[in-house]
């Protein structure tokens, strides 16, 4: 690792008088925290070697210290700082942000103590080795940093991808990264190294069968001095693939390298819900009807934790609105299990009539007046909800009171009981009664 070059304007190194003498700027140190295997997934590193940084999570430390700070002082007006990571190619990833906001809070401290020691960390991700910038800027302090970091890496072929499930329809995609490493010798490379990708489907008796195939030259030699390794790419991707297992195999002649990954294209639920009328009466009808039809290939429905067999729960409802924000609110349910092995063996195709019944106390308790209601229906299977559809109705009750409203009858009118006895007097509230044929209610 080559040496600091302590304080620096533009391309000219140069001191600068600080206007904070009684702060003092720690040596920056940069250490690995982590590191990528082949798909990407990180670990904790420990260096082989004293000072040896390798690519992955980086961390960055700070030290800031201050003693004798003085009773009074000028705070900054901007406290805009810059720290940033440079590769040879032009790639930078920028700390200034985070830093601006540590050194802000730094000074509002220094307003209530003489003394402080402070560690500043902050981390950040280089995929690629190579001969990096670390330039930490500080105008308001009078403060500059440059200082060359080697930073190692093996020779690697690292695949991402981005998911093992895609939704039937989705497109499907994998990225190779063929990294030379670093340092490297770019004599060492002929110029016809390369790379193949091969997709294939995997059917249920466990044959594959090649659907797909892919070869790119790799452009490894470097004619120029190698300050950083070469990175070159080879992606993969597919569209409209039906349901089912796949998988990913990359092969090079570079190192003879190889990849494998697996994943699978699961078919989504196709479901028509309908209900067999439009408007029900409590206390007339019995039940309310909805027919269902479910398809649905691969995956196949897995036997859950605690079902002997697999299953698919329906569970129908009928359910409410009464418009003042509280969202839908349920009157009855009811629940039906399709319990088969064969769900575990081939798609889901089920057809059927569920009835509401509609007899329940829950339902002839309930006053359909002034509320949205309607028929529900949830499909659940491998442990969630994978459908739900409301189908909105018309309800009212056999009396159909809730259309009526009366608050004032006089003892005059032609008023009669349910019973048929003619009402002398003044009627009651909360009672139902009969005039001019009609049912009416007494609030």
């Amino acid at each position: 690792m080559s040496c600091m070059l302590s304080l620096y304007t533009g391309s000219a190194l140069a001191q600068e008088e600080s206007p904070y003498p009684f702060i003092t700027i720690g040596e920056p140190s940069l250490g690995t925290q982590n590191v990528c295997d082949e798909y990407f997934q990180w670990s904790v590193y420990t260096p082989s070697y004293e000072g040896e940084i390798r690519s992955g999570i980086i961390g960055l430390n700070v030290v800031v210290s201050a003693d004798n700070v003085p009773d009074s002082f000028l705070t900054p007006t901007d406290f805009s700082s810059t720290a940033v990571v440079e590769d040879r190619y032009g790639s930078t990833i920028s700390l200034s942000e985070r830093l601006s906001d540590n050194m802000r809070g730094i000074f509002n401290k220094l307003k209530y103590s003489s003394k402080i020691n402070t560690r500043l960390g902050f981390s950040f991700t280089i995929h690629r080795g190579g001969l990096h910038t670390l330039r930490i800027d500080m105008p308001f302090m009078g403060y500059h940093y440059l200082k060359e970091v080697e930073i190692t890496d093996a020779p690697s072929v690292r695949c991402f991808v981005p998911q093992t499930k895609f939704d039937v329809g989705q497109p499907v995609a994998v990225v190779a990264y063929f990294n030379t490493g670093y340092p490297y010798d770019s004599n060492s490379f002929t110029g016809g190294e390369y790379a193949k990708c091969t997709m294939s489907y995997k059917g249920a008796d466990g044959n594959t069968t090649v659907i797909g195939e892919d070869r790119k030259k790799l452009s490894f030699k470097d004619s120029q001095t190698p300050l950083s390794a070469v990175i070159d790419t080879l992606i993969f991707a597919a569209d409209d693939l039906a349901p089912g297992r796949y998988s990913w195999d990359i092969e090079t002649n570079w190192n003879y390298i190889t990849r494998h990954a697996e994943f699978i294209v699961a078919d989504t639920l196709r479901a028509e819900v309908s209900a067999d009328k439009d408007a029900y009466v409590i206390g007339t009808d019995k039940e309310a009807k909805l027919d269902v039809s479910l398809n649905r290939g691969f995956p196949y429905i897995a036997k859950g934790d605690n079902e002997e067999l697999p299953t698919v729960k329906l569970v129908t409802g009928l359910m409410y609105d009464d418009g003042e924000g509280s969202g839908a609110q349920t009157v009855v349910t009811d629940t039906i299990l399709v319990a088969d092995k064969r769900l575990s063996e081939s798609p889901l195709d089920y057809h059927g009539t569920l009835a509401i019944d509609l007899t329940k106390d829950e339902v002839t308790r309930f006053n359909p007046a002034g509320k949205q209601c309607y028929l529900a229906l949830q499909v659940h299977y491998d442990g969630d909800v994978r459908y739900r559809k409301a189908i909105p109705i018309t309800l009212t009750t056999a009396t159909g009171i809730e259309d009526v409203n009366v608050s004032d009858v006089s003892d005059d009118a032609c008023t009669y009981t349910i019973g048929g006895a003619k009402v002398r007097g003044n009627v009651q509230p909360r009672n139902i009664y009969i005039r001019k044929g009609k049912k009416i209610v007494v609030r």
